[in-house]
């Protein structure tokens, strides 16, 4: 899913918030740091070969404005230091799934060929909440090509009652 480089900064990051009792002020900061390097002009700014990676870093440091303390501040440099700032999208992340994860939420995808109506998403969030023992936040996108039904996804779990996948499986089946 994501590289390791990524997985090692969100989860050190996140210790570090956990550590400092600072959880919702370092998400803030990722946010932030997020938006600006997904910016086409910082893009161009940060893979610039004029500008060394200090100068890079104060110029990201002064686009995210006063939202980053001390500690925000020195990942920046760091990350410039290595030229990872364009990182921070998948840093973001991850480190909302590890808080997610630490507040007992798993978040469920269904995906469905046409949207849900409340009923049908309470009762997969009444379902998902006994199955897993925990809250749960219900993310629904759509397909078309999964033809007909639904596919449940938490973490590595996938529960896939798709017509699509049926047929799937029964070509497997049949050897088609």
């Amino acid at each position: 899913m994501y590289n390791s480089t990524v997985t090692s900064y969100a989860n050190a990051i996140f210790d570090l918030s956990v550590e400092q009792n600072s959880i919702q002020e370092w998400q803030k900061m990722l946010f932030v740091s997020s938006i600006v390097s997904k910016n086409s002009k910082v893009n161009s700014i940060l893979y610039s070969r004029f500008l060394g990676n200090k100068k890079i870093a104060n110029i990201f440091i002064y686009l995210c404005g006063d939202v980053l303390n001390k500690f925000g501040k020195r990942l920046i440099y760091c990350m410039s230091k290595y030229e990872r700032l364009h990182l921070f999208p998948d840093i973001f992340k991850v480190f909302v799934a590890l808080r997610l994860f630490h507040e007992g939420i798993n978040v469920v995808e269904v995906v469905s060929s046409y949207f849900l109506t409340k009923t049908q998403k309470s009762s997969i969030v009444f379902f998902m909440k006994n199955y897993l023992s925990s809250n749960v936040i219900l993310n629904c996108k759509i397909d078309k090509s999964i033809i007909s039904g639904i596919i449940i996804r938490v973490g590595d779990m996938v529960l896939n009652y798709s017509v699509y996948n049926s047929i799937f499986c029964l070509k497997k089946f049949l050897k088609i």
